[in-house]
């Protein structure tokens, strides 16, 4: 098998060396003169390593290409830009999809039994079981980079009661960093987020707030669909950059879906025309109901 080779210049490869050695032996300690040369140096450093019996394996990569210092600096400024602005508004995926008027059914009784029995699964003691966000996300840096796609959704609390609280002309953050869906009590009135605090509900509450069942309609990029989910209601506190809306996270929501993204970046790299104030396209290939079962559309 050929041993594919780098041309690297000389104290570039040195410098690797050296990452690969402090990972290796942190606290190995040489004896050096104050003026020496970088033979001797290394000679040494090789001793100091055989007599530890290690040799740090070593991936050398090449510098970055000339010109490319300029750009890579330019993002760094712009990502520099975000931490310290002041828009907090994602942009919303490209869509021509009719969300329509009508009211969104509600979960069939099958339905309704599975998404309680997903609620009590997440109501218990995980490691960190119930944070919204898998990862802490700087304040900013998930903001006016991540998509949203606009949606209508009802939602009704999973200890049986009636009472029902719809939102129209919505618009989710798209996020697959996020544990589930998440919607925050600002967007909510009182007298849902009062039912939600009676006992019934104790089964499906963990410290973050309280689930419930929410049906949910989809305008992606080609599709519209319908889905029903568990979507936890909690305070702006317990988010990244204490955001109020909606974010659709992975249990019993992306990871039903099958989907393609675009970024507007992209597009405009194939010359496709896309509109500055919009994220790209998240077109649908095809995602499974709570039963498991493909839904055709």
């Amino acid at each position: 098998m050929s041993i594919e080779l780098v041309n690297v210049p000389a104290h570039h490869a040195l410098r690797q060396a050296a990452d690969g050695l402090q990972s290796a032996r942190r606290g190995l300690v040489v004896e050096l003169p104050f003026n020496t040369t970088v033979k001797k140096t290394l000679k040494v450093v090789e001793e100091a390593i055989e007599g530890e019996g290690i040799d740090p394996s070593v991936m050398v990569f090449k510098p970055p290409r000339p010109g490319i210092g300029p750009k890579l600096r330019a993002l760094a400024l712009e990502v520099t830009a975000f931490e310290t602005s002041s828009a907090s508004k994602p942009k919303q995926i490209q869509s021509t999809v009719d969300l329509g008027s009508d009211p969104i059914r509600r979960p069939r009784p099958s339905i309704l039994a599975a998404l309680r029995e997903n609620a009590k699964e997440n109501a218990k003691p995980w490691i960190r079981p119930q944070d919204p966000h898998v990862l802490v996300i700087e304040p900013k840096l998930d903001e006016a980079k991540l998509a949203s796609i606009p949606c209508r959704l009802t939602l009704s609390a999973l200890g049986g009661a009636e009472q029902v609280f719809r939102l129209d002309d919505q618009e989710a953050l798209w996020d697959t960093g996020a544990h589930m869906a998440v919607i925050t009590e600002d967007l909510l009135d009182e007298a849902f987020l009062q039912h939600l605090t009676e006992p019934i509900h104790d089964p499906y509450r963990n410290r973050l707030g309280t689930q419930v069942t929410c049906s949910l309609r989809l305008g992606f990029s080609n599709q519209a669909i319908e889905m029903d989910l568990i979507m936890l209601v909690t305070k702006r506190e317990h988010l990244p950059n204490h955001r109020s809306g909606i974010i659709l996270g992975q249990h019993t929501c992306l990871n039903r879906v099958s989907y393609t993204s675009t970024p507007a970046a992209v597009m405009r790299a194939k010359g496709q025309h896309i509109p500055e104030n919009l994220w790209g396209r998240l077109e649908l290939n095809d995602y499974f109901d709570l039963h498991g079962k493909i839904v055709e559309f």
